[in-house]
């Protein structure tokens, strides 16, 4: 199935339709040879899988006691994510109305683009994907989860048992960093919609202050302007200006 990590490789997505006793070796297919295989291994390596034992034993110590140490600082943003994520889906409504809101009052304007970051993103994906949704000509969302949690099935009327005949607001730039954990594509996701754009940019910073970061990168700015050109001149029924 499609997924939105940014740093998944292109060729991880693609589904093989041949028989795969023809694409691989014996081993990888069946598990006697398999066993076979790793029987074979065992021996020839003899005593010195005592030593990777060892390795996996200790090593998994250190790492535990290294993630403890750390504790707070991996498990800090994630509980941030999850109270956001929880709180919205319990206040959708009035989390809309909100958004909603301020979105018509800019609707005698031209463009109308709702920026949403994070969290906001997650409701602007999910309020533009309801019926008769306020008019907005251009969606960006920046650092968002919203395409995980179409995966998992908690988005409003946007989900994966309607795929084929509700799609999300289009044109859509969804940028995001391979650096923030808390970041996702929306292309692979959305596979077949087509308007969708995402956009890589690199903060410099390691997570989590990436999620927070990218406000400070002129690149997130550029990405927007040159989608804002290309809108505005596929409105005026030209050619957009290449990149």
């Amino acid at each position: 199935s499609p997924q939105p990590w940014g740093t998944l490789d292109e060729d991880a997505s693609v589904w093989i339709d041949d028989d795969p006793a023809q694409i691989f070796p014996a081993a990888a297919v069946d598990a006697g040879a398999r066993t076979v295989l790793v029987d074979a291994v065992r021996a020839g390596l003899g005593s010195s899988t005592r030593g990777l034992s060892l390795f996996k034993r200790w090593g998994g110590t250190l790492a535990t006691r290294v993630a403890v140490s750390k504790r707070a600082e991996i498990m800090n943003p994630l509980a941030h994510f999850l109270h956001d994520v929880t709180f919205y889906l319990a206040n959708r409504k009035p989390i809309h109305d909100v958004i909603a809101g301020r979105v018509n009052e800019a609707r005698d304007s031209r463009p109308v683009v709702l920026l949403a970051h994070s969290l906001g993103g997650i409701a602007a994906v999910d309020l533009l994907s309801q019926d008769d949704p306020p008019h907005v000509d251009l969606l960006v969302t920046v650092g968002s989860q919203a395409p995980l949690l179409y995966l998992m099935d908690a988005l409003q009327t946007l989900n994966l048992s309607n795929a084929a005949t509700r799609k999300p607001q289009v044109p859509w730039l969804n940028i995001y960093n391979p650096e923030d954990l808390l970041s996702f594509c929306a292309e692979r996701v959305f596979e077949n919609v087509e308007g969708i754009n995402d956009h890589s940019i690199d903060a410099g910073v390691p997570f989590p202050a990436s999620h927070s970061a990218y406000w400070r990168v002129d690149a997130v700015f550029e990405a927007i302007k040159q989608q804002l050109a290309t809108l505005e001149s596929l409105q005026a029924g030209r050619a957009p200006d290449p990149e």
